[in-house]
């Protein structure tokens, strides 16, 4: 009961942050908001005819931080004009800013999105040192749309600015070494469990306690993998956005390989299949007779077994590695199986 009740305080306890933030953050997003409409409509009145952009705001400083619960620190208002471009808002910590960047001295420089830190929106550069600003377009909760958004900010800002392909064109996954080599490592993964895990390998993996526990072990611990994959793909200039995409994509395919690949190790570090004796106890259930091997239960042969009397002896062999795993050779099982249901539909039949 004591485990029961920590158990739930804990699980309270952690829905109850996740909430609160949730808050914060939507406390936050609304009160950006209405700053931003009132510096829009301010600055509509003063030249109805001005071009302006709604546009996500961070100083460098917070930008480059991984770790942050929102990626920008202001929903603020950009407006371009032939002296220069102004961006007006309030910082998330209540500092008011209303920056102007001279045309000559823009230093505008597309960013993109190079990973965590862009919090999977695409970005440029404006101004330099103390005045140097993150901007992002400011595309509400369509984050897909960010890319082209922001690259249409860029023009807005310089028309002569000359974007990099990767702002121009959607990512083309085939076209980066290091996003191809990640697909065609999934598909080799689910070929292999596939193939390997049900057509070749002819051995069954014996589920017991200590089967289900590596598994239940090893699943989430693979979710580690995830960060190198992370980190390799956005060093590969692979963005952000797919690089954690691919990254699941990837972690899905090692939760489908990891159980015939471990049947496969532990078959190689064996000594080979041995003979272990069972005794028939119910149904078609069967217990060792010496202890060690787990008990074999065979479900979808029941009526197979009822030919053989109570406490009969039969043998089966099994690998035991040194991963700990029990594996049956199912396929010198097939063929008495086969004739015994055969010869069942015939008498059947008459």
């Amino acid at each position: 009961m004591k485990a029961i009740s920590f158990l739930s305080l804990s699980i309270l306890a952690v829905t109850a942050v996740f909430v609160a933030v949730l808050l914060i953050i939507r406390n936050k997003a609304k009160r950006g908001k209405e700053s931003q409409n009132g510096f829009l409509d301010s600055l509509r009145k003063e030249n109805p005819n001005a071009a302006l952009a709604r546009v996500y705001a961070a100083r460098s400083a917070h930008f480059r931080r991984r770790m942050k619960i929102v990626g920008f620190e202001a929903r603020a208002v950009l407006q371009a004009s032939p002296e220069g471009v102004r961006v007006i808002g309030v910082f998330n910590d209540g500092q008011p800013f209303d920056w102007l960047y001279p045309r000559n001295d823009l230093a505008l420089e597309w960013i993109g999105n190079p990973g965590l830190a862009s919090s999977n929106l695409h970005w440029i550069s404006l101004g330099r040192g103390d005045r140097q600003l993150m901007l992002s377009a400011d595309t509400g909760f369509i984050a897909v749309q960010s890319r082209e958004a922001t690259a249409d900010l860029c023009a807005l800002i310089d028309p002569g600015y000359s974007l990099p392909t990767i702002a121009r064109t959607e990512f083309a996954l085939e076209k980066n070494p290091a996003s191809l080599a990640a697909i065609v490592l999934f598909f080799s993964l689910l070929l292999f469990a596939a193939v390997d895990g049900v057509l070749l390998n002819p051995y069954d993996l014996v589920y017991s306690r200590g089967v289900v526990g590596l598994v239940a072990l090893l699943l989430p611990s693979s979710a580690v993998l995830a960060i190198p994959s992370y980190l390799l793909l956005t060093r590969n200039r692979v963005p952000s956005r797919e690089s954690l995409v691919l990254s699941m994509v990837l972690l899905m395919g090692v939760a489908c390989a990891i159980v015939p690949g471990m049947k496969r190790i532990d078959q190689w570090l064996s000594s080979g299949p041995l003979p272990y004796e069972y005794r028939l106890v119910e149904g078609a259930r069967l217990q060792p007779v010496r202890s060690g091997p787990p008990t074999l239960n065979f479900t979808r042969a029941r009526e197979y077994w009822t030919q053989f009397e109570k406490n009969s002896i039969h043998s089966f062999d099994l690998i035991h590695g040194p991963l700990g795993l029990w594996q049956l050779d199912h396929s010198k099982m097939d063929e008495p199986f086969r004739r015994f249901y055969e010869e069942r539909r015939k008498s059947e039949g008459k």
